[in-house]
Order: C-alpha cells, then sequence, then structure tokens
C-alpha cells in the first residue's frame, strides 16, 4: 500500500513538473515568435484587480439578494472584472495569432486567476497584521523615562543580586 502511495506522489510530481515544463515552452515559444510575454507583472496584478472586483461584485451581490436590496454596483464591479479579463485576451490575440492567442489566453487565465486569489488571501492577511501591528499605541516619552528610572533603580539595589550594592 505504501509503495502504491510512492508511486501516486511520483506520478503526480512528474505530472506537474511536465505541465510546467510544457507552459514554460509555450511561453518561450510566444516571447520567440510573437515577442509577447504571457506571464507579466501587469498581467498578473491585472489580473488580482480582475479577481478581486469580481469577488467584491458577488459579495454585493449576495447580501444585495439576501437584503432585497440595490443590485447596481455588485453587477458594475462584476462588469469591470470582466472587462479588465477581455482586454487581456483582446492584448493575447493582438500581439499574437488565433491559434497561439487561443492557448496563450487559456493557459494565462487558468494560471494567473487561481494565483491572484491566493495573492489577495496573502494580501489581506499581510494587511491584516499591519493594521493589528500600528494599531498598538507606542510608548510614550514619559513612560519610558519611569521604565528607564525603574530599571535604573532595580540595578542600583541591594536585592539585585548584580548591582553594585548586593549583600549575601
Amino acid at each position: 500500500m505504501d509503495i502504491l502511495k510512492m508511486g501516486g506522489v511520483v506520478v503526480a510530481v512528474l505530472l506537474v513538473l511536465t505541465v510546467l515544463g510544457g507552459l514554460f515552452e509555450f511561453t518561450q515559444h510566444c516571447q520567440e515568435k510573437f515577442g509577447h510575454a504571457l506571464f507579466t507583472k501587469e498581467s498578473y496584478i491585472s489580473t488580482m484587480v480582475a479577481v478581486g472586483l469580481g469577488l467584491l461584485g458577488r459579495t454585493c451581490l449576495e447580501s444585495a439578494i439576501k437584503h432585497h436590496g440595490d443590485q447596481f454596483w455588485a453587477w458594475v464591479w462584476i462588469v469591470i472584472a470582466v472587462v479588465i479579463l477581455i482586454v487581456l485576451v483582446a492584448i493575447n490575440f493582438k500581439k499574437m495569432n488565433f491559434a497561439c492567442g487561443l492557448a496563450g489566453s487559456i493557459l494565462q487565465l487558468s494560471v494567473l486567476i487561481p494565483l491572484a486569489m491566493f495573492g489577495l488571501v496573502i494580501l489581506v492577511a499581510y494587511l491584516t497584521l499591519l493594521c493589528i501591528n500600528n494599531s498598538t499605541s507606542p510608548e510614550s516619552e514619559e513612560e519610558r523615562e519611569e521604565r528607564q528610572s525603574d530599571e535604573d533603580a532595580w540595578l542600583a539595589s541591594d536585592v539585585n543580586p548584580n548591582g553594585p550594592n548586593y549583600k549575601e
């Protein structure tokens, strides 16, 4: 049974490496033949914005349906997200031929959308931690001086075994 599990893991790793190798080969082919890179920082950021707006629109739409509210802004966010993705696909078709543009767009969106979702989770976690860290008030000058005088008094006290006045 353990050998079968290990074999399955090896096959899965080899499959992932093969798919990634094919992805890199196709990307390199598009770069050499058309001078157009599919996976750039700009395309990732655009996809992340589209995914974020799409998730915002979906959340607003669910809330509007649940509370019988206005759905207008929910649809606005969703339409903007779709337009951003259509522009990414249109750029691929404009810079490459039809077959490579179609394959490149499918690959680009199938890789970048999950990465953008993961990136949004990391971004939200980072911003949350940043807000929590900055919400604690720093020590004031008076508190620092009081703490320092307490530490100095402790260091000079008879109770401190490392102090100069310590007597056994």
